[in-house]
């Protein structure tokens, strides 16, 4: 996913999505990041100088975050249950804390 649109309606019609084979030489593993689950499957990457056709592009200019947000995965719902069961509400307060 990258911006294509310099001055879109709305801020998320900015981005398109394309589709490469990796790897790739313009495409670097920089390190993999630690998530809530551990440590697999999320990665800093380094991309430079990376040209795109547009036979690789997915769902449309400027659709890319439509595409994203088209069919979450289910684990978007657990690790919003995740990040709010680590909530607790402060003793004389009607906010939250993420306190333990």
């Amino acid at each position: 996913m990258c911006r294509t649109e310099e001055n879109p309606d709305i801020p998320q019609a900015a981005k398109t999505t394309f589709m490469i084979e990796v790897p790739h030489e313009e495409w670097n593993d920089v390190r993999e990041v630690k998530a809530m689950h551990g440590g697999t499957g999320h990665s800093e990457i380094a991309i430079t100088d990376l040209g795109v056709h547009n036979d690789q592009m997915l769902g449309g200019r400027a659709r890319g975050h439509l595409l994203g947000q088209y069919r979450p995965g289910p684990g978007r719902a657990g690790l919003r249950t995740a990040c709010v069961g680590s909530l607790r509400p402060k003793q004389r307060s009607t906010g939250w804390s993420t306190d333990r």
